[in-house]
């Protein structure tokens, strides 16, 4: 037993370098199993972003929350092979009350643990500490605007105040606790608010946080209500092309609050399902002729999912 167990952790040190080099070398790593997970803990959030299906009411799925014997049967069969897990997807992960005992759960399995949050329920130090000691390793926080008026205009519910708060209460946590969880300030530069980039960088500098300016993602019938004019942040004017290759479909595994396994997490509305993993195994999924299908259409180019056509990520 000790041997296996050696050889496995031998397996999991050579295949994190071998996806280290590859990553490095902007290679997809093809080691026939995801090393990545994106889980949807919660499916609702308490906000009303107006670009967001869930925040704008366009989903209408049952509202529910990722028991944690679901989150055991994913993390499980893979457990030596995922680096990474994004414990977040179109809900708000901290509404979910077992969201610290997944990150814990994770770090028990050498799992590195990431989520991003409106922080909205980082109302004190104390919850802030909670957070940090669940051994989550990124966090990243949404602030879509450096006062309440411009704040107000997308994250609809939400408090500028609170938030700046939280961010300082989540430094101030980590610093104390003696931990070194990367805290990422995230700000989605859209038209009413490009004007405060500069004061938000100024911001992040001074409390030595990182800034993330992310560009909006809009359909053709909002651009001209949320695209910068003044910034360059803005990725229909930086990805003209179709992307040569697509991480989802081979490195992460994307799962729904509800179990089912979507191809990757840009599927809102579940339109390129491949399972449910309460009734097939993940791995069966992940390797299923139906997920086949799909990877092989995109590397050929041809039948893509308008999904795939539309997409504007940027790898």
């Amino acid at each position: 037993m000790m041997k296996l167990m050696n050889m496995m952790k031998l397996m999991r040190i050579i295949n994190k370098k071998y996806i280290d080099f590859c990553v490095a070398k902007g290679i997809i790593p093809r080691l026939g199993y995801p090393y990545k997970a994106l889980i949807e803990p919660a499916n609702f959030c308490n906000f009303k972003c107006p670009l967001c299906p869930t925040g704008s009411g366009k989903l209408t799925f049952k509202k529910e929350m990722m028991s944690f014997e679901l989150f055991k049967q994913i993390i499980n069969p893979l457990k030596y092979y995922l680096l990474e897990v994004y414990l977040y997807g179109f809900g708000e992960p901290l509404l979910h009350p077992d969201i610290f005992k997944m990150a814990r759960y994770l770090k028990k399995n050498k799992i590195q643990a990431i989520i991003s949050t409106n922080a909205s329920n980082v109302e004190s130090y104390d919850d802030a500490k909670k957070i940090i000691e669940s051994g989550f390793t990124k966090i990243i926080v949404a602030m879509d605007g450096f006062s309440q008026e411009t704040y107000d205009q997308y994250r609809i519910n939400g408090s500028f105040e609170q938030t700046k708060k939280a961010l300082i209460w989540l430094k101030l946590a980590n610093k104390d606790l003696n931990k070194k969880a990367k805290l990422i300030l995230q700000f989605i530069v859209m038209k009413h608010n490009e004007h405060e980039i500069e004061i938000i960088k100024e911001f992040a500098e001074n409390e030595n946080i990182k800034l993330r300016l992310k560009p909006v993602g809009v359909s053709k019938e909002y651009q001209e209500q949320y695209l910068p004019i003044n910034s360059d942040i803005n990725r229909y004017s930086q990805n003209k092309k179709r992307p040569k290759s697509c991480p989802f479909m081979w490195q992460y595994v994307t799962i729904n609050s509800d179990g089912t396994m979507d191809t990757c997490c840009k599927d809102p509305y579940r339109e390129m399902l491949i399972g449910n993993i309460k009734t097939d195994p993940i791995i069966k999924l992940w390797k299923s002729q139906l997920f086949n299908n799909y990877r092989n259409r995109y590397l050929k180019g041809k039948d893509l999912p308008k999904k795939c056509l539309d997409c504007v990520f940027s790898f």
